[in-house]
């Protein structure tokens, strides 16, 4: 009950102009939660406007304008959200996932604070890591273990290089794609086909 409150004080501080909003990808003590302890299960948030829902006999967090979440290090942005408990959210409009140098675009994700995954959801997922770019069908990331998982066919656009496979998974720490099933490399002086192939950026 004390969390509701300070929640509900903070977003009225933030809506009075009592002080600036923080950069979408500073971050600022958030509200809903200590930021301390990296692998707390809590998922902290900020957002314009926090205001509670009722379902039934339960309550949900209807979340409007700059909403941002931080868990892991990594910060998830969207235009609005309903927030279920302080372990999970689901994210609307303009998604965008940011762990280090990767960023993860969607128009909508479902993120669990207790297994650390976001599921991203989009006709097309784009994916940024420095100068590589992919396109894909499906897309989750653990931002705990930076690891992302994609199916249904995927792009991956680096330079002159591009890789097509049909699911695979990216490790962002290493950098590296280990693609599978129907996997072909194009350069300008060579293509490559195989069952499997592991590419580092």
């Amino acid at each position: 009950m004390r969390r509701i409150f300070a929640v509900i004080a903070v977003a009225a501080i933030v809506l009075g102009g009592a002080f600036a909003r923080p950069s979408l990808f500073e971050q600022a003590p958030p509200a809903g939660g200590s930021s301390a302890g990296g692998n707390s299960k809590v998922v902290n948030f900020w957002a314009d406007v926090i205001r509670p829902v009722h379902v039934g006999d339960s309550s949900v967090y209807n979340l409007l304008g700059n909403v941002v979440f931080f868990h892991n290090g990594a910060i998830i942005t969207c235009d609005s959200a309903i927030r279920y408990n302080d372990r999970r959210m689901e994210c609307f409009g303009n998604v965008i996932i940011n762990q280090d140098q990767t960023y993860v675009y969607g128009d909508r994700a479902d993120y669990d604070g207790e297994t650390n995954m976001a599921r991203v959801y989009a006709p097309i997922i784009k994916m940024i890591d420095g100068d590589a770019i992919m396109y894909t069908y499906n897309f989750s990331f653990n931002t705990l273990d930076n690891i992302g998982t994609f199916s249904g066919g995927a792009t991956v656009r680096q330079g002159e290089n591009q890789l097509e496979s049909m699911k695979g998974y990216y490790y962002a720490d290493s950098r590296d794609f280990v693609c599978v099933d129907e996997v072909e490399v194009k350069n300008p002086d060579y293509m490559l086909m195989s069952a499997s192939v592991s590419y580092n950026l």
